[in-house]
C-alpha cells in the first residue's frame, strides 16, 4: 500500500479505508508538513494557505480527531472483506448475509472493554512528536 492520500470520490468503502490508513500511519509526517506551512517561517506561502494550515493543524491535534481516525480505521478494516465480497457477482444472498453478520459481530466487539482498550492504546500512540512552539497549538 502506498503512502499517498487517496481520492475519496470513489464511494467504495475500500477507498475510504485506504485514505484512513494513510492518514493514521503518516499522522506525524502529515501534521509536521502542515505545521511547516502554518509557521511560514520563510514567507513561502500566502495568507490564505497559512490560515487554512493553521485551521487544519488545530483540527488534527484534537483528541476527537485522533480517536475518530483510529476508530474509523478499525471499522473500515472490519468492513473491507465484506466490501470485497459484496462486489463480486458470484456472491449470493446467503453468503452476503453471513459476511454482513460477521462484520456486525466484529463491530459489536469494539464496544467491549477489551475492544475499547485496544482502540485507546492505538489512540494514545497517535501523537504529535514535533515541536511545541508551533502557531497551531
Amino acid at each position: 500500500m502506498g503512502t499517498e492520500l487517496k481520492s475519496v470520490i470513489n464511494p467504495r468503502w475500500s477507498c475510504h479505508y485506504d485514505s484512513t490508513v494513510t492518514i493514521v500511519e503518516n499522522y506525524t509526517e502529515i501534521l509536521s508538513a502542515i505545521e511547516e506551512v502554518s509557521d511560514n517561517l520563510y514567507n513561502a506561502f500566502d495568507v490564505d494557505t497559512v490560515a487554512t494550515a493553521i485551521g487544519l493543524c488545530r483540527i488534527l491535534k484534537r483528541d476527537t480527531f485522533r480517536f475518530c481516525a483510529v476508530l474509523m480505521k478499525k471499522v473500515l478494516e472490519i468492513l473491507k472483506p465484506a466490501d470485497a465480497c459484496l462486489q463480486l457477482r458470484e456472491t449470493d444472498m446467503n453468503e452476503s448475509t453471513k459476511v454482513m453478520d460477521t462484520s456486525i459481530n466484529m463491530i459489536r466487539s469494539l464496544r467491549s472493554d477489551d475492544g475499547f482498550d485496544a482502540l485507546m492504546l492505538k489512540f494514545k500512540k497517535l501523537k504529535n512528536k514535533k515541536k511545541n512552539y508551533s502557531v497551531c497549538k
